[in-house]
């Protein structure tokens, strides 16, 4: 099964995510109109939350109480009513979309995220398959983030003096498109720069992300232009054992494979 397939219908969404539980793994998948998504998620119990890496964790940080917490939302709509905390100041690109706004007030992206556990059983292929372990199938109809910009608001927002502040940089896996990617990327980096200029002290966190197409491409532009940027690097196991087979790294020695990335 190719790694990001566009799917059509709710029909092949159910098949993709299926073969997936059935080998232990997770993955990504595209449906291009997001229709198909909907009687999916109305299939089972489920419950609405706010994604990304960035949006959680300026969620918690506002929650937690943390000082001032920014987060730049790229597209706002009612849908994120209730799931962000009142406590931070939101930035949002909602002038980029004016397109998509324009057909849909009330669009934003809403992505299916299959959960399951390691042993769960399933009938696939006429047989009934266990699960190895836990993980996840994402499926997404993104037309707004895979031409993720960062606004000229928030990177003068972002790029001033702040005093003791840090700084977390994600979304790279968001971009379908390698020259919106490259974009992307070129802006993000011209942005940890100019932070860094302004508040020297300033914490930069890179979440490095699951690459789902183009993969090592992706990871080798992001190791040459954004890394090095960067006071400290995040990625799962899933993503560091990755990391590590593209790079040659000893993937069972942390240690001896983080030196290798220095």
């Amino acid at each position: 099964t190719p790694p990001n397939p566009n799917l059509a219908s709710t029909t092949q969404a159910l098949d993709y995510a299926a073969g997936f539980r059935a080998r232990g793994r997770g993955s990504e998948a595209d449906i291009p109109p997001i229709r198909p998504l909907t009687p999916l998620i109305d299939m089972r119990p489920n419950y609405r939350a706010v994604g990304g890496t960035g949006a959680q964790a300026a969620n918690w940080l506002a929650g937690a109480g943390f000082g001032k917490t920014v987060l730049y939302l790229p597209l706002s709509s009612p849908e994120f009513d209730g799931l962000l905390h009142p406590g931070m100041e939101i930035i949002d690109n909602n002038d980029g979309y004016a397109d998509m706004l324009q057909d849909d007030p009330t669009f934003s992206e809403v992505h299916c995220i299959i959960d399951y556990a390691g042993g769960a059983r399933l009938r696939y292929g006429g047989g009934i398959r266990e699960t190895s372990g836990d993980d996840r199938i994402i499926l997404s109809g993104d037309r707004c983030n895979s031409r993720l910009r960062i606004s000229a608001a928030f990177r003068d927002a972002v790029c001033r003096p702040h005093g003791d502040s840090s700084l977390l940089v994600t979304g790279f896996n968001a971009c379908r498109d390698m020259g919106d990617f490259h974009l992307f990327l070129d802006q993000a980096a011209v942005m940890m720069r100019d932070y860094k200029r302004s508040n020297p002290e300033g914490f930069i966190h890179l979440e490095d992300c699951f690459q789902w197409d183009r993969a090592e491409e992706r990871r080798r532009v992001l190791a040459e232009k954004a890394w090095p940027l960067a006071d400290s690097l995040g990625m799962n196991e899933v993503e560091y054992r990755e990391m590590c087979a593209m790079f040659g790294l000893p993937g069972d020695d942390v240690y001896a494979a983080l030196s290798g990335l220095a």
